[in-house]
């Protein structure tokens, strides 16, 4: 959808500057005829401010166009952020569940280490 409106802008500002150097043709041509040629400048003029006014109507879509891009992966991101994190809360919840049940089955010295004190442990070994 983006490519589409991108190409449709492309279109138009190359139709504008078709335009515009058809309106300078019709310009020169009835100047010669008058035998009033217009200076060089003030031919080239409009067209470059048309020129300049059509790259930065480019750059303006560009931008926006990634604005839009990063919003939508901003959002994306989060979202599997949230994911993630109801999933990993649901994995401590079943661990501390299975420690629970584990430590109820086992008599005081038989006990299971905690989870959290086993990873931390984990973590200072494999270091």
């Amino acid at each position: 959808h983006l490519q589409i409106k991108k190409i449709n802008d492309e279109k138009k500002a190359v139709l504008a500057v078709q335009f515009a150097a058809e309106a300078t043709l019709r310009t020169v041509h009835t100047a010669q005829k008058d035998d009033e040629m217009p200076s060089i400048e003030a031919i080239i003029t409009p067209l470059e401010a048309e020129l300049k006014l059509s790259r930065l109507e480019a750059k303006a879509a560009s931008v926006d166009d990634l604005q839009n891009r990063d919003q939508d992966l901003t959002k994306q991101i989060e979202e599997e952020k949230r994911v993630l994190d109801h999933e990993l809360a649901r994995a401590k919840i079943s661990a501390n569940r299975v420690d629970v049940v584990t430590n109820d089955s086992k008599d005081a010295t038989d006990k299971v280490m905690p989870l959290k004190q086993w990873l931390e442990e984990r973590k200072y070994y494999q270091a």
